[in-house]
C-alpha cells in the first residue's frame, strides 16, 4: 500500500515538472518572437523603410 501511495506523489511530482519544464519552453519561445519582431521593427525604422509605408498611408 505503501509503494502505491509512493508511486502516485512520484508521478505528480513528474507531472509538476513537465509542466514547469513546458512553461520555461512557452516562455522563451514568446519572449524570442518579441526579440525579433522588435529588432524587424527596429531595422525597418533604421532604414527608413517603415517611415516610408507609414507616410504612404497618410
Amino acid at each position: 500500500m505503501l509503494n502505491i501511495i509512493n508511486h502516485a506523489f512520484y508521478s505528480i511530482g513528474e507531472c509538476k515538472l513537465l509542466a514547469s519544464q513546458f512553461k520555461l519552453i512557452v516562455a522563451t519561445l514568446v519572449d524570442v518572437t518579441g526579440l525579433v519582431i522588435y529588432f524587424s521593427v527596429a531595422y525597418l525604422f533604421l532604414q527608413g523603410l517603415l517611415f516610408v509605408a507609414i507616410s504612404c498611408q497618410l
